[in-house]
């Protein structure tokens, strides 16, 4: 497998403990020297390829292991290698030293910074106690107590299992006490365990005087060597000190504690049913050292299991609080809402249901950001909060609705929210006035269910703020056959817009002094099969409500700049149509539109119409309610559209807003123009209109013209353009034909003051 040098050299060093046993000894004897001393060297090749952060417990292990390796060359040099029993030698003297270097190299593995668990510990202590009891036994008993060997010799073969002992505990160690083994620590732990049973089966038959070298337990040592190196050369080597979670105790590692616990009474079982001698002293010791080792552990696990029922309680309590908190206002949300009003309800508790909603937010959010929107949804919590009395549950549902339960009277809770909500408030330099429209429901007999509670306070918000808003209203049954009304009414309007049921009719603008058509104002008429074509007067209210005006405003000038382009390519761009102007009336909820500019841009360019040929007619309301509406206004005038303001001189703050924003043309409202029938001072405000017209830089429009007198009296004040029932009707496209081909209107000459038609709101 190329580039991975560890499974290289653990495939060789397994090929070679496969043929270990079928070698001739000499050659057994190499391959053994040559597998220990490349065990080492394959460690200090793995520092140099991968580089650890902390390379000192791998130098240690590799140093340990050449050790280990040249002491066994030390005794095939010696000629024994343990034949009658562990000597003094210098060999051992070597073995023996490489211990405390394999200590320190696991030991520096194991400590993590800033873990101390100490119940893996306590579980390692035991695992090492029941090993003590099988060394005890087994080895070092018999070694201290025969009598055939000196007693550097018997020193020599007491140390080798009580250093095993303490290696296989760092070892154990290195794998407890985390979520899932890191695959070097495993590959360790595997060789330290092949070692430690190599060394103990060598040192049992070495007791019965059953040893002979070149046997099967020379294999152990051998797999040792292959696992340490492979360990050296593996990539996983830098993650060995990685810090690792504390995870659940499995099962298997509960089963090593109790077969190790289990040992004591065994090995005294063992005597009583064959007869051979135990050291009773010993076995008590350890297992009274296990016993501590076990209550320790107990009590450890006591208090884990308690520290993780608080912790799981914690975070049940936080779970719940997230669940049922509202994350910007820090407001009860819907979830825990639902759940007062049902416990409420089930113990029959009287409550009132406030369901409150803004007026006017996402015109803040449009014009001022969400930034402002959301600071503004926080100060309205904190104002409901410091409002509420300490029985009462405020709730944010969502977008710029909010609720408040209460045991108090709809009226005095109507009445405090209201009041809470009336004052302005300053936000990032900017005052906003915190209305809202707020329904009211109240929990009684017949109430119904939480959902039928909250389905009821929703109407009642709906008709407070159908009604104007900044007012509160109480649900009865009537509001809910009315609301229905009104979702047919929005059907029907989504439907005739799907449908293209809405069309422009087109109102002639002429010159007075010519009579010659200089344009049309486009007047929406709902047009449904088999009924007279209906003015806006009885659907806008629904259409605005159902929030369908803006694509209505859209969908009419589409239409109406598309027939402008028409009747222009028909009689050509020299022709009566050539110049002709097309003023549309654009509503207040479509201006408040962030991208309304744009999207007026997008129609004119998928048209045609040239943006200087367009009028928009606003009324003073809208530059009114969003002040942001004048700088849009302002991007379509840069285009070349022109801004009609409409109904000039019924706001009181016409003349402030031609100063402030733009505005090309004025619309001489028809009431002023009525007036001028009666002569006299019926002629004071046209004349002052077209005269202010005059000193701005402004174009007059009168609306509503109907007799001639009217008109030869406008002509005579200086105002050049008018429109009105004197000229001609809205009428639909086709209708018009013939004056779109002369480019002037019928002779009006002899009317005199009788007017021509029924007056019209518009034009």
């Amino acid at each position: 497998m190329p580039g991975k040098p560890w499974s290289h050299f653990g495939a060789a060093g397994l090929t070679a403990v496969a043929v270990y046993l079928a070698l001739p000894a000499q050659a057994q004897l190499l391959l053994y020297q040559a597998t220990g001393l490349s065990s080492g060297l394959a460690v200090l090749v793995g520092i140099r390829l991968h580089r650890p952060a902390r390379p000192a417990p791998w130098y240690l292990l590799a140093v340990g292991l050449l050790a280990w390796a040249l002491g066994d060359v030390g005794f095939a040099a010696d000629g024994r290698r343990f034949v009658e029993a562990p000597d003094s030698s210098l060999a051992h003297a070597v073995h023996v030293a490489a211990y405390p270097l394999l200590l320190l190299a696991l030991a520096m593995m194991v400590r993590r910074r800033g873990v101390r668990d100490w119940s893996a510990w306590q579980d390692c202590g035991i695992w090492a106690l029941g090993a003590a009891l099988l060394c005890w036994e087994w080895l070092i008993e018999p070694n201290v107590t025969r009598s055939d060997a000196d007693l550097p010799a018997r020193l020599v073969a007491v140390t080798y299992p009580a250093l095993d002992l303490v290696l296989l505990l760092f070892a154990l160690r290195l794998v407890t006490g985390t979520v899932r083994a890191n695959g070097v620590r495993a590959w360790l732990v595997a060789a330290t365990g092949c070692w430690v049973v190599s060394d103990s089966l060598l040192g049992v038959q070495i007791l019965s005087g059953t040893f002979a070298p070149g046997t099967w337990v020379d294999l152990g040592w051998m797999l040792a060597y292959v696992g340490f190196g492979v360990c050296g050369l593996h990539p996983g080597m830098e993650e060995v000190e990685a810090r690792a979670p504390q995870g659940a105790r499995g099962g298997l590692r509960s089963a090593g504690l109790l077969l190790a616990v289990m040992l004591a009474p065994g090995l005294l079982a063992y005597q009583s049913l064959f007869g051979d001698h135990v050291d009773g002293l010993f076995i008590a010791v350890a297992a009274s050292l296990m016993l501590v080792l076990a209550g320790l552990r107990g009590g450890a696990l006591v208090r884990e299991l308690e520290a993780t029922s608080s912790t799981l309680r914690s975070r049940e309590g936080e779970m719940h609080r997230r669940a049922t908190t509202d994350p910007l206002t820090g407001l009860a949300n819907r979830a825990l809402l639902l759940e007062h009003l049902d416990t409420a309800l089930g113990a029959g508790v009287g409550l009132t249901v406030a369901l409150l909603d803004l007026d006017g937010f996402k015109g803040v959010n449009d014009s001022l950001g969400h930034e402002v929107g959301d600071a503004l949804l926080r100060e309205v919590a904190v104002r409901l909060t410091a409002a509420s009395e300490p029985d009462e549950l405020v709730a944010r549902l969502g977008g710029d609705e909010f609720a408040v339960v209460s045991t108090a009277g709809a009226t005095s809770l109507a009445e405090r929210l209201l009041r809470t909500l009336g004052p302005p408030t300053v936000i990032q330099g900017s005052a906003i006035r915190l209305g809202a429209s707020v329904g009211l429901v109240a929990s009684g007999p017949g109430s119904g269910t939480v959902t039928q509670l909250l389905r009821h306070a929703d109407v009642a918000m709906y008709v407070a703020k159908s009604s104007g808003g900044h007012r509160c209203e109480v649900y009865d049954a009537q509001m809910s056959v009315s609301l229905l009304r009104q979702a047919a009414m929005r059907r029907k309007l989504s439907q005739g817009l799907e449908l293209g049921e809405f069309v422009p009719y087109y109102q002639p603008v002429v010159d007075l002094r010519t009579s010659e058509l200089v344009g049309f104002e486009a007047l929406v008429r709902w047009c449904l099969p088999g009924v007279t074509p209906i003015g806006p007067d009885e659907w806008m209210g629904a259409a605005e409500q159902a929030g369908l005006v803006g694509v209505l405003d859209l969908q009419v000038l589409r239409q109406a700049a598309a027939q402008m382009v028409t009747w222009s390519s028909t009689e050509g761009d020299s022709g009566p149509a050539g110049g002709l102007t097309l003023a549309v009336n654009m509503s207040g909820h479509t201006l408040q539109e962030v991208d309304v500019a744009e999207q007026v841009l997008a129609v004119l360019a998928g048209t045609g119409l040239s943006p200087e040929r367009l009028v928009l007619e606003v009324t003073e309301g809208v530059l009114i309610d969003d002040p942001a509406v004048g700088e849009r206004l302002q991007r379509l005038r840069i285009a070349g559209v022109r801004i009609a303001l409409d109904d000039f001189g019924t706001g009181w703050s016409s003349l402030d807003y031609l100063r402030r924003f733009p505005v090309d043309v004025l619309k001489l409202d028809r009431s002023f123009v009525a007036g001028l029938s009666s002569g006299g001072a019926g002629e004071a405000v046209p004349a002052a209109v077209v005269q202010l017209a005059a000193t701005l830089g402004l174009h007059v429009i009168a609306e509503g013209v109907e007799t001639l007198r009217q008109a030869e009296r406008l002509s005579r004040l200086g105002s050049m353009h008018a429109q009105g029932y004197l000229f001609g009707q809205a009428e639909p496209a086709e209708a018009l034909a013939e004056l779109v081909s002369t480019g002037r209107v019928a002779s009006v000459t002899g009317l005199s003051d009788v007017p021509v038609g029924a007056s019209t709101v518009e034009g």
